[in-house]
């Protein structure tokens, strides 16, 4: 981790790039650059002991509450959707063991405003060797600024670019133009490089010969193949939903936009599922 942090800040230095690192950052005369930090980044995951983790939640899914279940906010259904991504993505239940020796486990995030969620999630994650019934693991959780850590301004590249990628953000046709204006062609050249990136560490760590960057790369076996993969994609959605069909490809328009709900009840919820 270090010396992905040493590499990329290098690069950084290097390329004059004074600003936060960012996906919003991207233009035409930046795109070379991005290219370069894109390819630096995945240059030391490829020789390192490196794992990527990417959870996504598909807006068609829409979860269904029980009728007595307290409403929740956005943000509580993303430190919700948090909690079961550090839960179940990990492998955390099948760290090594050492006898007599306690493992520590350090989760550090990007900082966040709300300091309410942040303890609640803080609370849920360090009781999480009681979960996995692991007296041995000490997890903790702290947050930290992505300003300070040029690691977390790729992994906000990488998420940028499956967001441009899966929005179709490349079609959008403003006021009448014709055509991709320069900074959704850089935008999207950026884009499939990493999409392509990706691919071939699906392919020579998995044996996947397709690699659709918005499904789950493939159920685990077990909590150990969940620590040990490479690389890991999970398509989140709550046990009872109900499926809105105007975010799937044939409800869009030509643009990619959403054009309004069509629900379909799929299932009804007997009590909460998300914890």
């Amino acid at each position: 981790m270090d010396r992905l942090e040493t590499r990329l800040r290098k690069l950084k230095v290097e390329a004059r790039f004074n600003r936060e690192i960012k996906w919003s950052e991207l233009s035409p005369e930046r795109e070379s650059f991005f290219l370069r930090f894109v390819d630096e980044f995945f240059d030391q995951f490829n020789r390192t002991n490196l794992r990527f983790r990417q959870i996504f939640s598909d807006r068609q899914y829409v979860p269904v509450l029980a009728p007595d279940a307290p409403p929740l906010t956005p943000l509580d259904v993303q430190f919700r959707i948090c909690y079961q991504f550090l839960k179940l993505s990990f492998g955390l239940a099948d760290f090594p063991n050492v006898p007599g020796e306690r493992q520590k486990i350090i989760i550090r995030l990007d900082n966040h405003s709300s300091s309410k969620h942040k303890r609640t999630l803080r609370g849920f994650v360090e009781n999480l060797p009681n979960h996995f019934n692991r007296p041995d693991l000490d997890i903790t959780l702290g947050h930290v600024c992505s300003t300070s850590l040029v690691r977390i301004q790729a992994i906000d590249v990488l998420m940028g670019a499956a967001g441009n990628y899966g929005n179709k953000m490349h079609l959008r046709r403003p006021n009448g133009q014709r055509g991709m204006t320069p900074i959704q062609k850089a935008r999207m050249n950026v884009a499939k490089h990493i999409y392509n990136k990706f691919r071939e560490i699906d392919n020579t760590t998995r044996g996947s010969r397709a690699f659709n960057w918005f499904e789950s790369t493939g159920s685990c076996d077990s909590t150990r193949s969940a620590l040990l993969q490479k690389l890991s994609i999970w398509k989140f959605h709550t046990k009872n939903y109900d499926i809105d069909k105007g975010w799937q490809n044939d409800r869009l328009d030509s643009q990619g936009i959403y054009q309004g709900p069509d629900i379909q009840k799929v299932k009804t919820a007997a009590e909460s599922e998300w914890l």
